[in-house]
């Protein structure tokens, strides 16, 4: 990582006069091509590590982490992440619903009122590339919540005996945690048809089939023991969180959008079409856009797709059978 690197620029000027190129007469040099024009640092980061995005702090003064995991891109190491927010240390449970004046009285007795860490909130997951084998993952066991503290422990103050079999550990832990409590996963999404399914693996690629088992269990209503649907596990002030699902990376080889978009609403459970967007943009055809010859009175795919690239697909169902009826209707007039 070190040669990478050292490719990109500093992205705190030494000289103040912001053009960060060190001679202080504010005027921006041209780029060497050994330079990247991005101010910005890499950092390298293995499985099972937790790190802080400094500077930046959400709402209410929320912290900002980002967890890492390990998928399985073929011969490639490769990882997931995961985004969440750390709220600032809170009442203990116990004490919540005490009148002011009581905690009060409680603090100034010495007794310590407030938890030792805000609670963590697990916000978006993003799967990278992967094959399925990547994402599968049972429930944590004993030993492993055992592990630095559970599921909100270890990161970058973990213990210094911590070694490859502690960090893969607490992989696994992020990856079940992610799936399981995410409002948001992001999840590649290559091969659509049947019989490209075996190929996938080998790629170290997803199939929309192998999203749906990555999925069961984890809550999302796929033939769930608990119904699916998101429980708030674990999250600040309980009750449901939205779940929404994200599929891009789809192959070239599925163009034009509405032939991957019929395999996926061919695939994809009915109680998941409405909670999953689809990342149509770059296979759009002509057509589909409406071209030079659009019809004013005539809907086109474009038109449904929004400004991030994505259809939402229980939306693209519909919009697909009034499409057919309004065909229909065409026809039977002639």
């Amino acid at each position: 990582m070190s040669a990478m690197d050292g490719m990109c620029l500093d992205p705190s000027p030494s000289d103040g006069d912001g053009d960060g190129d060190g001679d202080g007469d504010g005027a921006v040099r041209a780029r060497r091509r050994n330079e990247s024009l991005m101010k910005m640092n890499v950092v390298g980061v293995r499985p099972g590590e937790e790190i802080e995005l400094k500077g930046i702090k959400g709402r209410d003064g929320k912290r900002l982490l980002l967890r890492t995991f390990a998928v399985s891109h073929g011969s490639h190491p490769a990882l997931g992440y995961i985004l969440l927010t750390r709220s600032p240390p809170g009442l203990k449970p116990e004490y919540a619903g005490l009148p002011g004046k009581e905690i009060g009285a409680l603090a100034r007795s010495g007794v310590r009122i407030k938890e030792e860490e805000g609670r963590v909130r697990v916000e978006a997951v993003y799967t990278g590339d992967t094959c399925l084998e990547g994402l599968l993952c049972a429930s944590p066991t004993e030993e492993d919540e055992g592990e630095n503290g559970g599921a909100e422990g270890g990161g970058a103050g973990a213990a210094p005996d911590d070694d490859e079999a502690r960090r893969n550990k607490r992989s696994r832990r992020y990856l079940f945690q992610g799936l399981r409590e995410s409002p948001l996963l992001l999840c590649e999404c290559t091969f659509l048809d049947a019989e490209l399914r075996d190929m996938a693996p080998a790629k170290g690629h997803m199939h929309v089939l192998d999203v749906i088992e990555a999925l069961r269990g984890h809550g999302w209503g796929i033939d769930d023991a608990d119904g699916g649907g998101g429980s708030g596990n674990g999250e600040e002030g309980g009750g449901e969180r939205r779940r929404e699902l994200v599929l891009f990376h789809i192959s070239g080889r599925h163009r034009p959008a509405s032939v991957a978009l019929d395999l996926l609403a061919d695939a994809i459970p009915v109680c998941l079409a409405d909670k999953t967007g689809v990342a149509v943009a770059s296979l759009l055809s002509d057509k589909e856009k409406g071209g030079q010859t659009r019809e004013e009175e005539r809907a086109f795919l474009a038109d449904i797709v929004g400004g991030d690239g994505c259809v939402n697909l229980g939306e693209y169902i519909r919009w697909r059978e009034e499409m057919i009826r309004e065909e229909r209707r065409v026809e039977d007039v002639k």
